[in-house]
């Protein structure tokens, strides 16, 4: 049976700009809901299938890992080629050429210590210990010229926006930083939810500043400080006073 690798997807013509380009090493700012780990999954895949090796995704926490790739129904249960095999105790994809991905998280970093690494996915990186890159993860790339990839949306003026400064000012073919993606051009996010986020903005139910953060991707001072679904939080409950309750 002929299987054609990425399976089931069709990568968006921003991200196909992004697959396109050669840079070793390459930072995406992607508003919320871009498809983030959608688009690392069969990335990871597409890079086994072509080359025997170790590939990992690095999430802030294991657990996220797991909700991201496992549980979302959009993801391994779509976009897995027949033949490769989940682990899904040790999140591990084995591929049938002997390539090993792996779905790890930050949160235990040595868990994070092995050899040689073929290529990596580190995801939300504003919310990753900047050091695993320079102590841990840059070295083991460096045995296999290995590659990475920094993606996220911004919060704040974190390890994201940093790393962009530091592209901008200088002139190294190895990195690259893709156009900051928004939701109001990127197409992804339908318009009728898009006016309906905006409409939330202009009552007062979402803060401007979280939607040019989350939407815009636009990196807000304080913006460390934004806490996500704000909405699905809020408590309509009563505030009586009740003087005489202990």
């Amino acid at each position: 049976m002929e299987i054609t690798i990425p399976y089931n997807w069709i990568p968006r013509p921003y991200q196909l700009e992004v697959l396109k380009h050669k840079a070793r090493f390459k930072e995406l700012v992607w508003h919320r809901r871009a498809g983030k780990s959608c688009f690392a999954l069969n990335e990871l895949i597409r890079q086994a299938a072509l080359k025997v090796g170790v590939y990992w995704m690095l999430f802030p926490y294991y657990n996220q890992g797991k909700r991201a790739i496992v549980e979302d129904p959009e993801m391994l249960s779509k976009y897995l080629p027949p033949r490769w095999n989940f682990n899904k105790s040790e999140l591990r994809i084995d591929a049938p050429n002997g390539s090993v991905i792996r779905f790890i998280g930050a949160d235990n970093q040595e868990n994070l210590r092995g050899s040689g690494l073929n290529g990596i996915f580190i995801d939300e990186y504003d919310d990753i210990d900047k050091n695993i890159w320079t102590t841990i993860i840059q070295p083991m790339l460096s045995l296999t010229s290995g590659w990475a990839y920094f993606i996220g949306t911004p919060k704040g003026y974190g390890n994201l926006f940093n790393l962009k400064q530091k592209i901008d000012r200088n002139i190294d073919s190895d990195w690259w930083c893709a156009p900051i993606l928004d939701a109001e051009t990127s197409g992804v996010i339908p318009d009728d939810e898009l006016q309906r986020i905006k409409n939330e903005v202009a009552t007062g139910e979402m803060p401007q500043f979280v939607y040019d953060q989350e939407y815009r991707s636009q990196f807000i001072s304080g913006g460390a400080n934004v806490f996500r679904r704000i909405k699905e939080n809020i408590w309509h409950g009563r505030l009586d006073i009740q003087p005489n309750r202990k």
